[in-house]
């Protein structure tokens, strides 16, 4: 049965922060969801040069929540900032609420030196789900630890691509593999090793030969500027939401373009412990992927298949040899990309994910 549903999104009001929080990120839920025909409606939380006033996010809410009743709201519990009201809204108003954490909770001591702005991650996401009735959890470890230590009934969110995004193409032939990301803390020890010289590269993607980063900006600071000014219409919310949606898609679509760039795509240690966003978005672009695998995450690993659908590694070495092999090996990269885009097709788009998350059938 149908279902109207409320997606309190985060969104980032600047490309150069919005370009690591993948279209995968939250937009795919918006369309897997609809696909499936559920009724959505998209709340944008703006996180970045400027984040949106917790009071001003509640004014916001109140409004929707007069112009339409909700049987859900899936909401996104990292990086976003909603004060008392905010929830108190969502708990009197919809009954079931559901946490979408997209990074790992469980950070280490040297992660935590990396980035010490996420040293009290775990305790102010904590916060935020207990005002929720379920969560789900992009790290297989806090799908455990959530269900332990909160009680709150919490599912496995694993990577997926909307199914338009899929190509039907032959593996790209390029002289180097590629890793699109941003560089920091172990992955400078691959980055920055002569070894991997000429073999790895970070490529020039094909965005920057386009104005749409500078639109997604200027679409961002006109929304602020109009909201400030005190005169925005009724209007400029989903306005603002139908422009970043258009935007953001396109921008997806030259990501892929991207990791075509490359004879591979290459996923580097990550902070957060699950295949990332690369994984999937290499299979719907066609291209052999080849990534790290977590330590003790035992349902990641296993979630595609070890040297049919992708290519797993631990260390430099091993990653290395992996990258050689494939350079002069034509059939393999071949056979990897047509089983790497069936496993997305048949079992990862955002369709399918959507669909799988029992609570939306058992959850009316």
């Amino acid at each position: 049965m149908p279902k109207n549903i409320l997606l309190v999104m985060l969104e980032f009001d600047n490309w150069l922060q919005a370009r690591a929080w993948s279209y995968t990120g939250a937009w795919a839920f918006h369309d897997g969801l609809t696909a499936i025909g559920h009724n959505c409606t998209v709340f944008l939380a703006t996180h970045g040069k400027k984040d949106d006033n917790p009071k001003e996010l509640s004014a916001r809410l109140r409004a929707v929540l007069k112009e339409n009743s909700y049987d859900q709201v899936w909401i996104w519990c990292v990086h976003t900032n909603f004060d008392a009201e905010f929830w108190g809204l969502l708990r009197e108003t919809i009954p079931i609420r559901i946490g979408i954490l997209m990074e790992s909770l469980s950070m280490t001591a040297d992660e935590i030196a990396i980035v010490p702005q996420f040293s009290d991650r775990k305790l102010k996401t904590y916060a935020q789900l207990l005002n929720c009735t379920h969560a789900l959890a992009v790290d297989e470890a806090d799908v455990t630890s959530i269900s332990n230590d909160l009680s709150i009934p919490t599912l496995w969110n694993t990577v997926s691509v909307p199914k338009r995004f899929i190509t039907s193409l032959p593996p790209p032939v390029e002289e180097h593999a590629v890793f699109i990301g941003n560089k920091y803390g172990p992955r400078k020890e691959y980055l920055e090793d002569p070894q991997f010289a000429q073999i790895l590269t970070r490529p020039h993607i094909p965005e920057r030969n386009t104005t749409l980063p500078e639109q997604y900006d200027a679409a961002h600071a006109a929304y602020h500027a109009l909201k400030d000014s005190g005169n925005a219409p009724p209007s400029t919310h989903n306005d603002h939401i139908s422009v970043i949606a258009t935007i953001r898609a396109k921008l997806f679509q030259l990501h892929l373009m991207g990791i075509r760039m490359g004879f591979c795509s290459v996923g580097l240690p990550s902070i957060v412990k699950a295949h990332t966003a690369r994984v999937a978005e290499a299979m719907a672009a066609s291209t052999p992927v080849v990534n790290w695998i977590p330590p003790q995450r035992p349902r990641c690993e296993a979630l595609f298949v070890n040297q049919v659908e992708y290519i797993g590694y631990r260390d430099k070495t091993e990653l290395l040899n992996i990258l050689v092999t494939l350079k002069s090996d034509p059939e393999l990269r071949h056979s990897m990309t047509i089983a790497g885009r069936d496993a997305l097709t048949n079992r990862h788009t955002s369709e399918v994910a959507m669909h799988n998350f029992s609570l939306l059938r058992d959850n009316a």
